[in-house]
């Protein structure tokens, strides 16, 4: 048993986009203030939590400013260095200069956004909605459509007793399952839509506001509850974690959204690797059998090789039914190539079979192993295959090329006593008669 476990040891370790709430007019790609672009972001809290680029938007604010020196300036380059003020430097100077534009541009969209945003920050809401509402008028597609948001969290603000789940509404469920069959079977598209605004809304409010926040903490929490059922749950759980940072408030809901996510994670870890942990604890029991065979004295037993070879054969079949209907029945799909790589090991080995009982030649036998689990294995390296697919299918067909190395081995052994092989006629039946127990499998 001790030599199992080693066996069994041994095998296991076998965007640049504008700012949610602020427009630069002359924005470079790549140097836009944001350290990731969003279109290759790997998950909402990275992105989340990019920030500022602090260095490169002073370095624009010092050429903004000689551009004003040297009276090349217009009111773009004006508003893109209040803008700057903003994230990084004097926000009361910032709404001077967007206070001075407003008067010359009354209907440019970028400054009236600017200035609402501007006031937000400075906690004036009332004004900041108005101007918001005029900019949203103007363009109501830009941030992505996600302005409404924005609205809707300035609205919220200004009443007596705010209520911030009702700024996304996406309704409370018990659990994510039912979360996730609701809007499923209602608007689906509309929830992806609304993953996407959300996040672009909350990518800048949680670089310009710190902990702790309600509102923040509940569009967090909104956000991983969409994030948990469309994009990961990996994800989903830091963004749980970031809403409660914010409100210590949502700890229960989070917590029990975290207990559910965990035993979710742990069950399909479990469906996903059950077929790859059967099958290595087989192996290791045929191979222990087999280590037990080459230290067996006495007289060499073809029938026991025999057996253990055959064993490899019976071991595939159930194995890979087994995956089948697991794959059918966890995660409705079928796949025919188990079966018929099956189908072809089968059939090598019994090509290997016939001619070994029939010619009793240990090295054609040996040689015929060889080359199936070379052409397997070039197959493996060669083609499309799943990872969890192939990795089964390299430690089945290597183990074939496994006991034809101990066949070698027995062989020698026995060639080195000078006895000879016994007749491979002797039926299983009596060999399991004389069998004293199961002990010497294991």
């Amino acid at each position: 048993m001790k030599k199992l476990l080693l066996i069994l040891f041994a095998l296991f370790s076998y965007n640049i986009d504008a700012l949610s709430c602020l427009n630069e007019y002359r924005v470079v790609t790549k140097l836009s203030g944001i350290v990731t672009d969003e279109r290759n972001y790997e998950g909402s809290l990275a992105y989340l939590k990019d920030g500022f680029d602090k260095d490169f938007l002073e370095s624009r604010k010092k050429e903004l400013q000689g551009y004003i020196k040297e009276g090349k300036a217009d009111f773009k380059d004006y508003s893109d260095l209040a803008v700057i003020e903003l994230k990084i430097g004097d926000r009361n100077l910032a709404i001077k200069i967007l206070d001075s534009l407003v008067n010359f541009y009354p209907s440019e969209y970028s400054i009236l956004s600017n200035l609402g945003t501007a006031y937000e920050l400075q906690g004036e809401n009332r004004t900041a909605l108005d101007l918001l509402q005029k900019a949203y008028a103007i363009n109501p597609k830009s941030h992505r459509g996600s302005e409404w948001i924005h609205i809707a969290i300035l609205k919220e603000k200004l009443k007596e007793t705010p209520d911030y789940s009702r700024i996304i509404n996406l309704k409370e469920f018990a659990d994510l399952k039912t979360f996730y069959e609701y809007w499923s079977n209602n608007n689906k598209q509309g929830l992806d839509t609304i993953h996407s605004a959300l996040r672009f809304q909350l990518k800048e409010r949680i670089s310009f506001i710190k902990a702790p926040d309600q509102c923040i903490g509940q569009l967090c929490f909104d956000l991983a509850e969409i994030t948990a059922v469309s994009e990961s749950l990996d994800d989903a759980k830091e963004v749980y974690e970031l809403a409660k940072s914010y409100d210590d408030g949502l700890s229960r809901r989070v917590d029990r959204r975290l207990e559910e996510i965990n035993s979710i994670v742990f069950y399909s870890k479990v469906k996903y690797y059950f077929p790859e942990f059967f099958l290595l604890i087989l192996a290791g029991v045929l191979i222990s059998y087999a280590f037990k065979l080459i230290k067996k004295s006495g007289e060499f037993s073809f029938l026991n090789l025999c057996i253990l070879h055959i064993g490899v054969v019976l071991l595939i079949f159930p194995m890979w039914g087994i995956s089948v209907i697991w794959e059918t029945v966890f995660y409705n799909t079928f796949d025919f190539r188990p079966i018929a790589v099956g189908i072809g090991l089968f059939l090598g080995w019994s090509i290997s079979y016939i001619t070994l009982f029939k010619k009793s030649k240990l090295i054609l036998f040996v040689s015929l192993q060889l080359v199936q689990s070379l052409i397997y294995n070039t197959i493996f390296i060669n083609a499309s295959i799943d990872s969890e697919f192939k990795s089964t299918l390299f430690i089945c067909v290597n183990f074939s090329l496994l006991v034809a190395v101990i066949t070698v081995l027995m062989a020698f052994r026995e060639f080195g006593k000078k006895t000879q092989w016994q007749s491979p006629n002797k039926s299983l039946f009596n060999h399991f008669k004389k069998m004293q127990s199961i002990d010497c499998f294991l």
